[in-house]
Protein backbone atom coordinates (compact mmCIF):
# COMPACT_ATOMS: atom_id res chain seq x y z
CA UNK A 1 0.00 0.00 0.00
CA UNK A 2 2.97 2.15 0.72
CA UNK A 3 4.06 2.06 -2.71
CA UNK A 4 0.97 3.22 -4.21
CA UNK A 5 1.27 5.95 -1.70
CA UNK A 6 4.46 7.16 -3.37
CA UNK A 7 3.58 6.99 -6.66
CA UNK A 8 0.39 9.31 -5.94
CA UNK A 9 2.90 11.68 -4.40
CA UNK A 10 5.09 11.53 -7.07
CA UNK A 11 1.91 12.90 -9.21
CA UNK A 12 0.71 15.01 -6.56
CA UNK A 13 3.86 16.89 -7.10
CA UNK A 14 4.41 17.17 -10.77
CA UNK A 15 2.77 20.13 -10.97
CA UNK A 16 4.44 21.88 -8.20
CA UNK A 17 7.57 21.37 -10.36
CA UNK A 18 6.07 22.21 -13.68
CA UNK A 19 5.40 25.56 -11.97
CA UNK A 20 9.02 26.21 -10.25
CA UNK A 21 10.59 25.30 -13.79
CA UNK A 22 8.37 28.06 -15.51
CA UNK A 23 9.65 30.48 -12.88
CA UNK A 24 13.30 29.78 -13.75
CA UNK A 25 12.44 30.47 -17.22
CA UNK A 26 11.09 34.23 -16.47
CA UNK A 27 13.71 36.18 -17.73
CA UNK A 28 13.77 34.31 -21.00
CA UNK A 29 9.69 33.93 -21.38
CA UNK A 30 8.93 37.56 -19.67
CA UNK A 31 8.61 40.55 -21.86
CA UNK A 32 10.43 43.86 -20.33
CA UNK A 33 7.16 45.84 -20.31
CA UNK A 34 7.96 48.67 -17.59
CA UNK A 35 7.32 51.83 -18.39
CA UNK A 36 11.31 53.87 -18.12
CA UNK A 37 10.90 57.20 -16.62
CA UNK A 38 13.93 58.22 -18.30
CA UNK A 39 11.65 57.43 -21.45
CA UNK A 40 9.58 60.67 -20.46
CA UNK A 41 9.48 64.01 -22.78
CA UNK A 42 9.60 66.55 -20.01
CA UNK A 43 7.90 69.11 -22.63
CA UNK A 44 5.18 66.41 -23.18
CA UNK A 45 3.92 66.76 -19.49
CA UNK A 46 0.75 68.73 -19.92
CA UNK A 47 -1.14 70.91 -16.92
CA UNK A 48 -4.48 69.46 -16.69
CA UNK A 49 -6.39 71.21 -14.17
CA UNK A 50 -5.83 73.77 -11.67
CA UNK A 51 -8.02 74.35 -8.51
CA UNK A 52 -7.90 75.96 -5.39
CA UNK A 53 -8.51 74.66 -1.64
CA UNK A 54 -9.78 77.15 1.17
CA UNK A 55 -8.08 78.33 3.78
CA UNK A 56 -9.67 80.34 6.40
CA UNK A 57 -7.23 83.12 8.05
CA UNK A 58 -7.54 85.46 11.20
CA UNK A 59 -6.83 89.06 11.26
CA UNK A 60 -5.75 88.17 14.97
CA UNK A 61 -3.26 85.45 13.70
CA UNK A 62 -0.91 88.50 12.24
CA UNK A 63 1.76 89.85 13.68
CA UNK A 64 2.83 93.45 12.53
CA UNK A 65 6.46 94.08 12.56
CA UNK A 66 8.72 96.59 10.10
CA UNK A 67 11.42 95.52 8.38
CA UNK A 68 14.18 97.81 6.28
CA UNK A 69 11.22 100.78 7.09
CA UNK A 70 8.02 98.96 5.52
CA UNK A 71 5.50 97.75 7.57
CA UNK A 72 4.69 94.11 7.28
CA UNK A 73 2.02 91.67 8.63
CA UNK A 74 3.28 87.82 9.02
CA UNK A 75 1.02 84.69 9.82
CA UNK A 76 1.68 83.14 13.23
CA UNK A 77 0.86 79.60 11.73
CA UNK A 78 3.48 78.22 9.77
CA UNK A 79 3.49 76.20 6.45
CA UNK A 80 6.07 74.10 6.24
CA UNK A 81 9.09 76.15 5.50
CA UNK A 82 7.33 78.97 4.63
CA UNK A 83 5.21 81.84 6.25
CA UNK A 84 2.61 83.66 5.12
CA UNK A 85 3.66 87.08 4.79
CA UNK A 86 1.42 90.45 3.87
CA UNK A 87 2.03 93.72 2.95
CA UNK A 88 0.28 97.06 4.80
CA UNK A 89 -1.35 97.35 0.94
CA UNK A 90 -2.34 93.75 1.10
CA UNK A 91 -3.43 93.44 4.83
CA UNK A 92 -5.70 96.24 4.11
CA UNK A 93 -7.18 95.17 1.17
CA UNK A 94 -8.49 92.02 2.99
CA UNK A 95 -8.78 93.58 6.39
CA UNK A 96 -10.75 96.73 5.14
CA UNK A 97 -11.63 97.86 9.27
CA UNK A 98 -12.05 96.30 12.52
CA UNK A 99 -15.15 94.30 11.69
CA UNK A 100 -13.63 92.27 9.19
CA UNK A 101 -12.39 89.20 11.52
CA UNK A 102 -11.58 86.53 8.46
CA UNK A 103 -10.85 86.31 5.18
CA UNK A 104 -10.10 83.44 2.70
CA UNK A 105 -6.67 82.27 1.25
CA UNK A 106 -6.41 79.63 -1.03
CA UNK A 107 -4.23 76.23 -1.55
CA UNK A 108 -3.21 75.79 -5.13
CA UNK A 109 -3.99 72.52 -6.42
CA UNK A 110 -2.15 71.86 -10.09
CA UNK A 111 -2.70 68.41 -11.49
CA UNK A 112 -0.49 67.15 -14.52
CA UNK A 113 -0.99 64.49 -16.89
CA UNK A 114 2.07 62.72 -19.18
CA UNK A 115 0.59 60.33 -21.98
CA UNK A 116 2.76 57.91 -24.53
CA UNK A 117 3.00 54.64 -26.37
CA UNK A 118 5.21 53.03 -23.86
CA UNK A 119 3.20 54.76 -20.38
CA UNK A 120 1.44 56.89 -18.77
CA UNK A 121 1.81 59.65 -15.76
CA UNK A 122 -0.54 61.40 -13.56
CA UNK A 123 0.44 63.88 -11.40
CA UNK A 124 -1.19 66.18 -8.76
CA UNK A 125 0.77 68.65 -6.37
CA UNK A 126 0.09 71.28 -4.34
CA UNK A 127 1.82 74.18 -2.70
CA UNK A 128 2.28 74.57 0.70
CA UNK A 129 2.31 78.04 0.96
CA UNK A 130 -1.20 79.60 0.49
CA UNK A 131 -1.85 82.94 -1.60
CA UNK A 132 -4.59 85.59 -1.36
CA UNK A 133 -5.87 85.51 -4.94
CA UNK A 134 -6.54 83.11 -6.92
CA UNK A 135 -4.20 82.89 -9.60
CA UNK A 136 -1.16 81.23 -10.09
CA UNK A 137 2.44 81.62 -11.88
CA UNK A 138 3.59 79.80 -15.04
CA UNK A 139 6.67 79.88 -13.79
CA UNK A 140 5.37 77.41 -11.10
CA UNK A 141 4.55 75.21 -14.12
CA UNK A 142 7.07 74.74 -15.69
CA UNK A 143 9.30 74.21 -11.83
CA UNK A 144 7.07 71.23 -11.04
CA UNK A 145 7.06 69.69 -15.10
CA UNK A 146 11.07 69.83 -14.51
CA UNK A 147 10.61 68.03 -10.61
CA UNK A 148 8.16 66.14 -11.92
CA UNK A 149 10.96 64.40 -14.97
CA UNK A 150 13.64 64.42 -12.07
CA UNK A 151 11.94 62.20 -9.86
CA UNK A 152 10.84 60.12 -12.03
CA UNK A 153 14.09 59.73 -14.87
CA UNK A 154 15.40 56.59 -12.91
CA UNK A 155 12.05 54.59 -12.15
CA UNK A 156 10.45 52.00 -13.77
CA UNK A 157 6.51 52.24 -13.37
CA UNK A 158 3.76 49.20 -13.50
CA UNK A 159 0.21 49.54 -11.70
CA UNK A 160 1.33 47.71 -8.47
CA UNK A 161 -1.08 48.09 -5.68
CA UNK A 162 1.44 48.35 -3.55
CA UNK A 163 3.51 51.76 -3.71
CA UNK A 164 6.88 49.24 -4.55
CA UNK A 165 8.34 45.95 -5.53
CA UNK A 166 11.52 44.85 -5.99
CA UNK A 167 12.09 42.37 -9.11
CA UNK A 168 14.89 40.90 -10.52
CA UNK A 169 17.43 43.37 -8.31
CA UNK A 170 15.31 46.34 -9.62
CA UNK A 171 12.66 49.03 -7.43
CA UNK A 172 9.66 49.27 -9.70
CA UNK A 173 7.00 51.43 -8.16
CA UNK A 174 3.46 52.73 -8.81
CA UNK A 175 3.61 55.92 -6.70
CA UNK A 176 6.33 58.77 -6.33
CA UNK A 177 5.92 61.25 -3.87
CA UNK A 178 6.63 65.29 -4.21
CA UNK A 179 7.96 66.45 -0.65
CA UNK A 180 9.91 69.79 -0.85
CA UNK A 181 9.83 73.07 0.87
CA UNK A 182 7.64 74.58 -1.84
CA UNK A 183 4.72 71.69 -2.39
CA UNK A 184 3.45 68.51 -2.11
CA UNK A 185 1.97 65.76 -3.66
CA UNK A 186 1.86 61.99 -5.56
CA UNK A 187 3.06 60.68 -9.02
CA UNK A 188 1.76 57.55 -10.35
CA UNK A 189 2.85 56.20 -13.68
CA UNK A 190 1.85 52.41 -15.32
CA UNK A 191 3.04 50.81 -18.35
CA UNK A 192 0.78 50.54 -21.96
CA UNK A 193 3.24 47.84 -23.32
CA UNK A 194 0.90 44.67 -24.62
CA UNK A 195 1.99 41.72 -22.98
CA UNK A 196 3.84 39.16 -25.19
CA UNK A 197 2.92 35.53 -25.61
CA UNK A 198 3.58 33.74 -22.05
CA UNK A 199 3.74 36.83 -19.82
CA UNK A 200 0.43 35.70 -18.46
CA UNK A 201 2.17 32.39 -16.68
CA UNK A 202 3.94 35.01 -14.21
CA UNK A 203 3.01 36.53 -11.19
CA UNK A 204 3.22 40.52 -12.09
CA UNK A 205 1.12 39.84 -15.04
CA UNK A 206 -1.46 41.90 -12.71
CA UNK A 207 0.75 44.64 -12.86
CA UNK A 208 1.03 45.23 -16.68
CA UNK A 209 -1.99 45.77 -19.37
CA UNK A 210 -3.82 42.50 -20.01
CA UNK A 211 -4.07 41.45 -23.63
CA UNK A 212 -6.93 43.48 -25.37
CA UNK A 213 -7.82 40.14 -27.50
CA UNK A 214 -8.48 36.88 -25.47
CA UNK A 215 -5.80 34.11 -26.87
CA UNK A 216 -6.82 30.60 -26.48
CA UNK A 217 -4.39 29.11 -23.48
CA UNK A 218 -2.74 25.63 -23.00
CA UNK A 219 -5.00 24.58 -19.81
CA UNK A 220 -2.67 22.27 -18.37
CA UNK A 221 -0.16 25.30 -19.03
CA UNK A 222 -2.51 27.32 -17.15
CA UNK A 223 -3.13 25.12 -14.19
CA UNK A 224 0.71 24.91 -13.34
CA UNK A 225 0.92 28.69 -13.91
CA UNK A 226 -1.81 29.39 -11.71
CA UNK A 227 -0.12 26.91 -8.86
CA UNK A 228 2.45 29.90 -8.29
CA UNK A 229 1.70 31.46 -4.57
CA UNK A 230 2.49 35.01 -5.55
CA UNK A 231 0.12 34.99 -8.89
CA UNK A 232 -3.10 36.34 -8.75
CA UNK A 233 -5.98 34.09 -8.56
CA UNK A 234 -3.51 31.48 -7.44
CA UNK A 235 -4.98 28.22 -6.76
CA UNK A 236 -1.72 27.12 -4.54
CA UNK A 237 -3.44 26.67 -1.28
CA UNK A 238 -6.47 25.14 -2.69
CA UNK A 239 -4.27 22.22 -4.32
CA UNK A 240 -2.33 22.13 -1.40
CA UNK A 241 -5.59 21.46 0.41
CA UNK A 242 -5.89 18.19 -1.47
CA UNK A 243 -2.36 16.73 -0.71
CA UNK A 244 -3.40 17.89 3.17
CA UNK A 245 -6.53 16.04 2.67
CA UNK A 246 -4.33 13.15 1.90
CA UNK A 247 -2.54 13.04 5.04
CA UNK A 248 -5.49 13.35 6.62
CA UNK A 249 -7.13 10.05 5.06
CA UNK A 250 -3.82 8.42 5.72
CA UNK A 251 -3.70 9.78 9.64
CA UNK A 252 -7.40 9.01 10.02
CA UNK A 253 -7.22 5.22 8.84
CA UNK A 254 -3.47 4.64 9.50
CA UNK A 255 -2.20 6.47 11.85
CA UNK A 256 -5.56 5.74 14.39
CA UNK A 257 -4.22 2.59 14.94
CA UNK A 258 -0.39 2.88 15.84
CA UNK A 259 -0.55 5.98 17.43
CA UNK A 260 -1.37 6.72 21.06
CA UNK A 261 -4.52 9.14 21.45
CA UNK A 262 -2.59 11.80 22.56
CA UNK A 263 -0.01 12.08 20.22
CA UNK A 264 -2.69 11.16 17.26
CA UNK A 265 -5.24 13.96 18.93
CA UNK A 266 -2.31 16.11 18.67
CA UNK A 267 -1.51 15.72 14.85
CA UNK A 268 -4.63 15.78 14.03
CA UNK A 269 -5.52 19.57 15.76
CA UNK A 270 -2.01 20.85 14.37
CA UNK A 271 -3.56 19.67 10.81
CA UNK A 272 -6.54 21.58 11.15
CA UNK A 273 -5.15 24.62 12.35
CA UNK A 274 -2.77 24.59 9.45
CA UNK A 275 -5.45 24.24 6.89
CA UNK A 276 -7.67 26.82 8.79
CA UNK A 277 -4.74 29.58 8.26
CA UNK A 278 -4.54 28.17 5.18
CA UNK A 279 -8.33 28.73 4.71
CA UNK A 280 -8.61 32.40 6.00
CA UNK A 281 -5.26 32.99 3.83
CA UNK A 282 -7.27 32.24 0.44
CA UNK A 283 -10.36 34.40 2.43
CA UNK A 284 -8.03 37.39 2.80
CA UNK A 285 -6.42 37.30 -0.88
CA UNK A 286 -9.66 37.20 -2.52
CA UNK A 287 -10.84 40.38 -0.51
CA UNK A 288 -7.24 41.72 -1.32
CA UNK A 289 -7.52 41.44 -4.91
CA UNK A 290 -10.97 42.98 -5.26
CA UNK A 291 -10.26 45.79 -3.48
CA UNK A 292 -7.00 46.82 -4.97
CA UNK A 293 -8.21 45.44 -8.84
CA UNK A 294 -10.65 45.72 -10.83
CA UNK A 295 -9.75 43.12 -13.53
CA UNK A 296 -11.57 40.23 -15.42
CA UNK A 297 -10.49 36.70 -14.29
CA UNK A 298 -9.45 35.03 -17.26
CA UNK A 299 -8.93 31.63 -15.67
CA UNK A 300 -9.83 27.51 -16.94
CA UNK A 301 -12.65 25.42 -15.66
CA UNK A 302 -10.08 22.98 -14.21
CA UNK A 303 -8.97 26.18 -12.24
CA UNK A 304 -11.83 27.11 -11.16
CA UNK A 305 -12.43 23.11 -10.30
CA UNK A 306 -9.35 23.08 -8.05
CA UNK A 307 -10.51 25.84 -6.51
CA UNK A 308 -13.74 24.53 -5.61
CA UNK A 309 -12.81 21.44 -4.40
CA UNK A 310 -9.74 22.25 -2.66
CA UNK A 311 -12.14 25.14 -0.71
CA UNK A 312 -14.42 22.31 0.17
CA UNK A 313 -11.70 20.16 1.49
CA UNK A 314 -10.37 22.71 3.59
CA UNK A 315 -13.88 23.69 5.17
CA UNK A 316 -13.93 20.34 6.03
CA UNK A 317 -11.01 20.39 7.73
CA UNK A 318 -12.22 23.56 10.08
CA UNK A 319 -14.82 21.05 10.68
CA UNK A 320 -12.50 18.11 11.87
CA UNK A 321 -10.64 20.90 14.13
CA UNK A 322 -13.78 21.78 15.87
CA UNK A 323 -14.23 17.93 16.41
CA UNK A 324 -10.67 17.78 17.89
CA UNK A 325 -11.45 20.51 20.15
CA UNK A 326 -14.91 18.96 21.54
CA UNK A 327 -12.97 15.78 21.66
CA UNK A 328 -10.31 17.19 24.10
CA UNK A 329 -13.14 18.48 25.91
CA UNK A 330 -14.78 15.13 26.19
Amino acid sequence: MIKYYIVIGIIYMIPYMVMIGISCLKDKLETDRNFYGKDINPKEIKLINVSYEKLKIERKKFEKCTEMGQIKYIYTQNFGYEQLILSEEEYNKYFPDMFVDTAIAYFIIYKFAYDSPKGMLEAETKLIKPTMEKKYEEDDVKEVKGLIYELCKNKLFADLYRSESYYNGRTITHRVYINTKKREGTITGKSKIKPGRYDWMFSDSSWYPLETKKKKRNKFLAFFAYLNPNKTDTIFHAYIALGIYGIYFIAWYKLSKIMSNGYYTLLHIVLSLFMLGNFINVIYEKNDYEYYKNTKKEISKIHKLCIKVGNIMQMICVILFLYSIWCIGH
